[in-house]
């Protein structure tokens, strides 16, 4: 069980996520995770922290030993986003956390931090787009060091645009367009250059740091490659298991995209959020 009266609620499983769920309703994005865990979507684990205080660092502390890691990716949400909220989904270590987490806890925001995963070390990212009936879908996708976040802010141009179908026999890929050479070169010059604000560095730095931190996706594939028809088909089986909790759930089911990525050359699945572009601000972003 979520242990939200102590200040911290670790989410695991679909279970913890649905208790989770009445408390945090009000901050969109945050809900938007925990509807991922209850449809039991291949999701980050992660806990929501309401405050900060000695036993909530301590929690925190042991969430993420846990995962044998000193840092955590982290999040922040509020009842009203706007164009100029703060962003996430970049790793801290422990030792900083108190002076991220407070200022974001102060603004009236919740945090939640996350097992770690590199904005830097993602294959291939996607937003899906289901039309009314979740039978034609329309996938945006930016290639390997780029993330999620770019194709929700639109910081960069998709390198590929894909349509889909569901029918008797599944999923099948209908329709590919891929972004020309040079536009994928323009996109990675925009990557270093926000890669660099994350990194508190010169864009010229930018690469070295990369490279100290050996997370060099973005440096070691200067081509797009398209993704795998296999790769495509499953994440939008995955993510078909999520209509039926939207509506149980009394969320816009008609009205979604939906973040994914897959992580380092592994590909490992993942699911971020679900953003209703109709109230984009206000459902808030990364």
């Amino acid at each position: 069980m979520a242990r939200d009266a102590r200040g911290f609620a670790p989410i695991r499983d679909a279970e913890s996520a649905r208790y989770a769920i009445d408390r945090f309703g009000r901050f969109p994005k945050l809900l938007s995770w925990l509807v991922l865990h209850s449809a039991e979507l291949p999701t980050l684990s992660g806990v929501i922290v309401s405050r900060w205080d000695l036993d909530v660092a301590r929690g925190v502390e042991e969430f993420a030993s846990a995962l044998d890691s000193n840092r955590l990716l982290m999040r922040s949400d509020s009842s009203a986003e706007s164009g100029h909220s703060p962003r996430g989904g970049y790793l801290i270590a422990l030792a900083q956390l108190e002076a991220e987490v407070r200022p974001l806890l102060e603004q009236g925001r919740i945090v939640f931090l996350l097992e770690p995963s590199s904005p830097f070390d993602d294959l291939y990212s996607m937003s899906l787009q289901p039309d009314l009936d979740w039978q034609e879908w329309q996938l945006d996708v930016v290639g390997s060091g780029f993330d999620a976040s770019d194709l929700k802010r639109g910081d960069v141009t998709p390198h590929e645009q894909v349509r889909a179908h569901l029918g008797r026999n599944g999923v099948m890929v209908l329709e590919r367009v891929v972004a020309q050479d040079d536009v994928f070169r323009a996109s990675r010059a925009i990557r270093l250059e926000k890669a660099a604000r994350m990194l508190g560095c010169s864009p010229e730095d930018a690469p070295t740091e990369l490279r100290e931190l050996g997370e060099t996706m973005l440096l070691d594939i200067q081509t797009y490659r398209p993704i795998p028809d296999e790769a495509l088909i499953d994440t939008i089986d995955d993510a078909m298991g999520l209509r039926q909790e939207l509506v149980s759930r009394r969320l816009d089911d008609r009205h979604v995209a939906i973040s994914a990525s897959l992580l380092g050359y592994a590909g490992r699945r993942v699911f971020w959020d679900i953003v209703w572009p109709r109230s984009k601000y206000r459902i808030g972003d990364e």
